[in-house]
């Protein structure tokens, strides 16, 4: 193997996990304000419009993430294999995530009952604390490994693409 030949195959690959890491991690932000907020109650006014609004059924959700994956995948030039193969994984991380802030906004209202009681129990505020811990835990869970399934339908050339798009934005 020659010197140039060690050097730049590290850099060709950089590019590319540069742009997915940069999609994963903008992805779950994202992914991470829209549990928080509802959770908290959903988003005011943008709810409806984002589709993960307080009091949505998982049918409005599954329309809206139905849409949003289609045009996304279409913009790569994805098969509809492809689409048929990946947007039952959007749907059934939607599922989990929704479930999931449901029980979050459950524990949500405990640690407010105990912000308002006659005395602090800080016992019980730490393990308040650890389950919002856990909760975020699993929803980043949930995304990576769905994000992992939707990249593994889509070509080498499709996730260079997505990167590609990822880092303009």
């Amino acid at each position: 193997m020659t010197s140039t030949e060690s050097t730049t195959s590290p850099r060709s690959r950089r590019p590319l996990w540069i742009g997915l890491s940069v999609s994963a991690v903008a992805l779950l932000t994202f992914a991470g304000v829209a549990l928080s907020a509802y959770a908290h109650g959903g988003f005011g006014r943008w709810q409806r419009g984002l589709g993960f609004g307080h009091g949505q059924d998982a049918e409005s959700v599954h329309r809206h993430l139905d849409f949003l994956s289609t045009w996304a995948l279409e913009e790569l030039d994805a098969s509809e294999e492809q689409v048929a193969a990946i947007q039952p994984k959007i749907r059934e991380a939607a599922d989990e995530l929704l479930t999931l802030a449901e029980e979050h906004r459950g524990q949500r209202e405990i640690f407010h009952q105990l912000l308002t009681e006659p005395e602090i129990d800080r016992v019980a505020l730490e393990e308040q604390r650890q389950l919002g811990l856990d909760f975020a835990d699993r929803a980043s869970r949930i995304l990576v490994d769905t994000m992992a399934e939707v990249a593994e339908e889509l070509t080498y050339e499709q996730r260079q693409a997505l990167a590609e798009r990822s880092h303009r934005h």
